[in-house]
């Protein structure tokens, strides 16, 4: 159907020009005569000059259908801009065609001899000319009538209208699902595989229409989706529509894998479709259809505004407070579950000391923590070729990081030392205010940084003075510890 469309909006002024012409030639001023080469080409001539204008105009109206496509935005301007660009193209190079190309052609394959015989296209249009000349002549004789009519269905056309839905692109069928987990901030990679592992068998146990389920857990070495190892995006291959018989319809099956995993504790997860997923994090940065994003410096001031904007959605959507549930303790309304007073616990013990809390100082702690400070390491003993150690000192180091299962060090100068610590050791020997445990892969120092960026999700990217091996990206659980470390 679409071919089909597309097709004869692209030849409509060809067909206008070239009905133009076989009514000139075959008119009834040149019935019977048989035409030589020039009388041909001067009729074929006069008969599309007759036309031109209306064809023109023709293809022109056609055109500015398409000009709202072409200012649309976001994800329908990506959808149906360029095919709005092509048909635009296209119809211009078949209107310059029609003008030269349709008229050369007409005049050198079209009969010459002019004989006119009735054909089943002519008498069909005949009979349908006369039940239009009786339908007009009733019209005609009953002008209010048709009038009231006109102006009734009108009237209906605006109400249907208001009943018509808000969406300008509806949510396309891809078949299967794309589902993601999200643990709470500072979870740890194993917890992830455990919990991914866990939902994946809970999904294949209650529902046999999966064929596959695939998980991905974290960053990959290429970062284009960078993650967190609390967020997993779990691909859900599904065997055809045809073989389902847990549920009749995608909306079921969404609720009824959610009420599945409802047994899985601390965890979120949200439903959606592979390519839906990927065009809304793309251009919105956001993993869902509807998003809030909140923006400011106060993160107490942000938190209660969130907690205010979850309160309000819920109204429309039940399962819109769990979204603020993941990356804080809890919102807990009564009756209160023994599940949601397990899951604050858990919380609780893996933000341990970042909570905050109003409380006097403890002063034997901050006396300890000074008597460590001078204790911090100010120069390493590391390998060099042959059997030698040379020392390093600490200010010239830029940063620490892992090369395939190697620690290294890069000074100021570019040079590469490798160490015999991890990286966890090391953290604990350096002065915390001068270097920065990034994240796994990357401790830096305060002089190497040149400047922070913002990155995907709540997420920084810290850029240095020196160049690194990849981009050291910041989660968005440390990143409000970063800003303190500043």
């Amino acid at each position: 159907m679409r071919i089909t469309s597309d097709f004869g909006i692209v030849v409509d002024g060809s067909i206008v020009i070239l009905e133009g012409i076989l009514a000139h030639i075959y008119g009834r001023r040149l019935m019977g005569r048989t035409l030589s080469k020039e009388e041909m080409d001067a009729e074929g001539e006069k008969g599309a000059g007759n036309v031109v204008r209306s064809a023109t105009f023709a293809v022109l109206i056609i055109l500015i259908v398409f000009f709202p496509i072409l200012t649309l935005t976001g994800i329908e301007g990506k959808y149906f801009t360029p095919m709005a660009k092509t048909l635009v193209f296209c119809i211009i190079g078949a209107l310059l065609l029609s003008l030269t190309y349709v008229p050369m052609m007409a005049s050198l394959f079209l009969k010459r001899t002019v004989s006119v015989k009735p054909t089943l296209a002519d008498r069909f249009f005949e009979k349908l000319n006369r039940v239009y000349r009786r339908t007009l002549d009733f019209c005609l004789s009953h002008v209010w009538g048709t009038l009231v009519s006109a102006f009734t269905l009108l009237i209906l056309s605006f109400f249907l209208f208001t009943r018509l839905g808000a969406e300008f692109i509806p949510t396309l069928d891809e078949g299967d699902f794309a589902m993601q987990m999200t643990l709470p901030a500072g979870s740890s990679l194993s917890r992830s595989i455990e919990v991914s592992l866990e939902a994946e068998k809970k999904l294949k146990q209650d529902f046999p229409e999966i064929k596959h389920v695939v998980d991905k857990i974290g960053t990959a070495e290429l970062p284009t989706d960078p993650m967190a190892v609390e967020d997993a995006d779990v691909m859900i291959v599904m065997k055809p529509f045809s073989e389902w018989t847990s549920a009749s319809s995608r909306a079921e099956m969404v609720e009824k894998m959610k009420k599945s995993l409802e047994t899985v504790e601390g965890a979120e997860f949200n439903f959606s479709q592979p390519i839906q997923l990927r065009f809304n994090e793309l251009m919105t940065g956001a993993r869902a259809d509807i998003a809030i994003k909140l923006y400011g410096e106060d993160m107490t001031e942000l938190y209660a505004k969130a907690k205010e904007a979850a309160k309000f959605t819920t109204a429309y959507d039940e399962y819109a407070l769990r979204a603020f549930k993941v990356n804080s303790v809890a919102d807990l309304l009564k009756p209160i579950s023994r599940t949601d007073l397990r899951e604050v616990m858990y919380k609780l013990e893996l933000l341990g000391g970042q909570v905050k809390e109003e409380k006097q100082p403890d002063l034997s702690a901050i006396i300890r923590s000074l008597k460590k400070e001078e204790n911090y390491k100010t120069h390493f003993l590391v390998p060099v070729k042959g059997d030698k150690l040379l020392p390093v000192s600490v200010e010239a180091i830029q940063y620490f990081y892992i090369s395939n299962g190697l620690v290294k060090a890069v000074d100021s100068e570019g040079k590469e030392f490798v160490f015999s610590q991890s990286l966890d050791e090391l953290a604990e020997q350096l002065n915390p205010h001068d270097f920065f445990r990034a994240n796994r892969q990357f401790i830096v120092s305060r002089k190497a940084v040149s400047d922070i960026s913002l990155w995907f999700n709540g997420r920084l990217a810290i850029n240095l003075k020196v160049p690194v091996p990849e981009k050291i990206i910041i989660s968005k659980a440390k990143a409000s510890e970063l800003k303190d470390w500043f």
